[in-house]
């Protein structure tokens, strides 16, 4: 890796890295719009809080009297086999450094800008308030990217890896999917390109694991499940749209967060029987797994309504394609040259819904004050009620325009899968 071909990210990476450290030293998160959690790095402190507990002889999962805030442990017991390292809670400081330095750098590089305007964009995903959520926490969102990332530089700019690359890339989704769950719609880059038995065995082996380990540890999910917050809680819908706008008008069934979902459904069905021409490939092997690595599990958790703001750091690998999406719109002309060139800011606003209507409601409450008419209690609560309503519907909304891509993406692996003569796919694609 040379500084002649990665100066532009390396760059990038050493301005997000210089100003997160200065955001931590100084303690000033809020300036990010991120509301601090004491201790730092405190989703940090669960994990080595139960690998404490198990040296103990306890189960955290049970009890995890160790952790600062008395929380038990949650991220399944593929953490706790770091237990032999020894590492424990005086740990806490270095290995939250490290994690959001090694998220950091593994967005720049798979980033990878070629100019000053693309190394711009990077910086300005790695400074969102999304990734410096997930850092101020140093929650295991950041360690679930990195494995990603890792997964998408195995896959490379071949349209189909080679067999050791290939089961690299399963190792490292999979063991984000043993963490977290949800990275197992990632193997969905996996099966891009590959044929319908190859495609399928690769879902299958990754779906075997996954309900093995559930099984498994049945029991233990079950419990886990019970004491974590509600999924009709605002804090695990933020990101989705129409549950926020029936929660406005006062409509409280459980049932509408099946509205993002069906809604979701029903669009990739008919972005795949009409195609948006301008949206169509072809993408660069590259762009397209690294887009399907972070893009295919956000959009799962978003649309399953359980979302939170920092998972939002999973879209810095849609930048390499954006990338190729701001170069098309070049040699275009009227609104779609605009709305290509400008394609790497959906991925902020995408990112950062809560944290934007929180910098705007306190940028009209400042504006109120001084002018002399300040906020009372009932106009701060509609307020932030307006403001989380209008972004979190252009944060659904967004999530469309990554569903379309996904599917011109998945499109020729699609119809091969389903039958169709490659010649056709060529064509539909053109």
């Amino acid at each position: 890796m040379s500084w002649e071909a990665q100066r532009y990210a390396l760059t990038a990476f050493a301005i997000s890295a210089a100003v997160t450290c200065g955001l931590a030293w100084a303690n000033a998160w809020e300036v990010w719009a991120v509301e601090p959690m004491a201790p730092l790095f405190s989703d940090l402190s669960v994990g080595l809080a139960a690998i404490e507990e198990v040296r103990r002889g306890g189960d955290p999962v049970l009890a995890n009297p160790l952790d600062p805030l008395g929380r038990t442990h949650i991220y399944g017991r593929i953490w706790l086999l770091l237990e032999p390292t020894g590492i424990s809670l005086d740990d806490r400081i270095w290995i939250g450094v490290l994690m959001g330095l090694a998220m950091l750098l593994a967005g720049a590089l798979a980033a990878r800008p070629q100019n000053a305007r693309q190394a711009g964009w990077t910086t300005l995903l790695l400074l969102s308030p999304s990734v410096a959520a997930g850092i101020e926490r140093a929650n295991a969102d950041m360690a679930v990217f990195v494995l990603l990332a890792a997964a998408g530089w195995a896959l490379g700019p071949r349209a189909r890896a080679g067999a050791g690359a290939t089961l690299f890339a399963f190792g490292m989704v999979m063991t984000a999917t043993l963490y977290k769950f949800y990275p197992l719609a990632s193997l969905a880059a996996l099966m891009r390109g590959r044929s319908r038995g190859a495609a399928l065995a690769i879902a299958a082996a990754g779906s075997a694991i996954l309900g093995a380990y559930i099984w498994r540890c049945r029991d233990e999910i079950a419990f886990v499940l019970s004491v974590m917050p509600s999924p009709l809680g605002y804090a695990a819908r933020r990101a989705v749209g129409a549950p926020i706008v029936l929660d406005f008008l006062g409509v409280g069934s459980p049932w509408y967060r099946l509205i993002p979902m069906v809604a979701g459904a029903a669009f990739l069905v008919w972005v795949w029987l009409r195609p948006i021409p301008r949206l169509a490939g072809p993408y660069s092997a590259r762009a397209a797994h690294y887009f399907l690595l972070g893009v295919a599990p956000w959009l799962a958790c978003h649309w399953a309504a359980s979302s939170f703001s920092y998972r939002g750091l999973l879209l810095i690998l849609a930048l390499p394609l954006c990338f190729e999406l701001a170069e098309r719109g070049r040699g275009m002309d009227g609104a779609w040259k605009w709305a290509l060139r400008l394609a790497p800011l959906w991925l902020f606003l995408a990112a950062n819904p809560s944290h934007l209507a929180w910098a705007a409601k306190q940028l009209t409450a400042f504006a109120m004050t001084a002018a002399g008419r300040p906020l009372n209690s009932w106009n701060h609560y509609q307020l932030v009620r307006l403001y989380g309503l209008l972004a979190q519907t252009a944060a659904w909304a967004l999530s469309f325009v990554a569903a379309a891509l996904l599917i011109e993406l998945s499109r020729p692996s699609l119809a091969t899968w389903l039958g169709r003569r490659p010649a056709e796919v060529e064509t539909r694609s053109e």
